[in-house]
């Protein structure tokens, strides 16, 4: 959201600031919805097996809980988008951020206790010279 967009909220919707170490800051089945967007730079792995469970204990039975995440990866990179994406995981790398979480988000998920159902999909989003040939 946009700043301007946090400034004004409806009066049902509340922002509050929480640090993910010490645990989400509310009872357990709270909330019947809980989504999450653009964290894979943002977590290390140590984040994300903290934060999935906090965030299922969370949500209430029959609830629903979001992923979206990018994929981190490219297809047919050229020469120099190879090198730099290279160094980017490597940097990535030494921070413990795993690339690769959204396609595991499935699998640690599957490793927590009561939770009856989950679906996964893939969405590819083509860019560059690709995208114009082949148009979307």
């Amino acid at each position: 959201m946009t700043k301007q967009e946090t400034s004004h909220p409806p009066a049902n919707c509340h922002f509050r600031l929480m640090d993910l170490s010490t645990g989400l800051a509310f009872p357990d089945n709270t909330f019947d919805y809980v989504t999450q967007h653009d964290a894979l730079f943002k977590y290390n792995q140590s984040d994300w097996e903290l934060m999935i469970p906090e965030i299922i204990r969370v949500t209430k039975p029959g609830g629903y809980i979001e992923f979206v995440e990018g994929g981190g990866g490219i297809q047919d990179v050229g020469p120099n988008l190879s090198i730099w994406m290279m160094r980017l995981t490597v940097s990535l790398q030494t921070r413990n951020i795993n690339l690769k979480i959204a396609s595991q988000l499935s699998s640690m998920i599957k490793e927590i206790e009561n939770v009856t159902h989950i679906e996964s999909s893939h969405r590819s989003a083509p860019i560059g010279w690709y995208a114009q040939k082949h148009s979307i």
